[in-house]
């Protein structure tokens, strides 16, 4: 999940371009809203990023927060020696969204879903 460079090969929704994926790096998140390969940029930086939690966090902003603040984690945990969990989660604020305005956050919801799925079938894939 932390090695970024990798998401295209199986993310349609969101990859995310930075020198690292390391707390504090700022880089470009694109977003394919359809998965069809039409990309919106949006500037961002690494929150927490933590191998050994399996937690990769980011967040991007829009005068300072206060148009909008958008906050969002990813991190895997073990279940059992078979099983894991991801955690997938995004907290938008700000007046744009508070409008729904700014982003298509119906769209984006699914995408998510989405996301999550093409996540598992990559990983077993390579668990193969």
């Amino acid at each position: 999940m932390i090695d970024i460079d990798q998401w295209d090969k199986w993310n349609k929704w969101t990859t995310l371009e930075a020198k690292e994926a390391k707390t504090g790096v700022s880089g470009t998140l694109h977003a394919g809203y359809e998965g069809d390969g039409k990309w919106e940029d949006f500037p961002f930086t690494f929150g927490e990023v933590d191998e050994a939690t399996h937690t990769m966090a980011w967040f991007g902003k829009v005068a300072g927060g206060c148009l909008f603040h958008g906050q969002h984690q990813m991190r895997l945990e073990a279940v059992s020696p078979t099983v894991t969990l991801l955690v997938h989660q995004e907290e938008f604020s700000g007046l744009l969204p508070a409008l729904n305005a700014g982003l298509p956050y119906a769209k984006l919801r699914r995408n998510y879903l989405l996301i999550n799925e093409a996540l598992k079938a990559h990983v077993e894939v390579i668990e193969k």
